[in-house]
């Protein structure tokens, strides 16, 4: 079986909003019945807001490319 992968944002009791990765793959008996999960999650939020400024300035230059 493939692990699953995903990204999501989160906002913690703090109301403080954090991006985060989690991959992990389900482990199972032969009988297809899950007996754990094995993963891990990374918080990339400075990853995810670099991207969000980048997307941006991107998004100006284009803007500013059409109107020249």
């Amino acid at each position: 079986e493939s692990p699953d992968d995903c990204r999501y944002r989160i906002v913690r009791a703090d109301r403080q909003g954090r991006w985060v990765h989690s991959v992990g793959e389900v482990e199972r008996l032969p009988d297809g019945r899950a007996v754990r999960l094995v993963g891990l999650d990374q918080d990339v939020t400075a990853d995810a807001q670099a991207q969000a400024q980048l997307q941006s300035v991107l998004h100006r230059h284009d803007l500013a490319v059409r109107a020249a």
